[in-house]
């Protein structure tokens, strides 16, 4: 019984004539590479920076840095959380 079904595994996995030859693990390989895929996929649509140029890139950075560099913000901010505790 066990030559039999190895036969006819054996058969299927060569195909017929001009089929492509599978390896054993081809399904389980051709899952991992679209899984993969997909995942590349989310990390471009979470980066915020996914389709900018660096020229953009560079002028939001500036324009963060210049956020936390105002001590106005600071002092605001720090009202807010303690009127919010109040």
């Amino acid at each position: 019984m066990r030559d039999w079904t190895e036969a006819i595994a054996e058969s299927a996995r060569r195909g017929d004539g001009d089929d492509v030859e599978y390896e054993w693990d081809s399904y389980n390989l051709i899952l991992a590479e679209l899984r993969a895929e997909r995942m590349r996929q989310r990390r471009r649509k979470k980066d915020p920076s996914s389709g900018k140029s660096s020229d953009h890139r560079l002028k939001i950075s500036e324009a963060i840095r210049a956020k936390w560099a105002d001590p106005v913000r600071d002092c605001r901010i720090f009202l807010r959380h303690v009127s919010s505790c109040i």
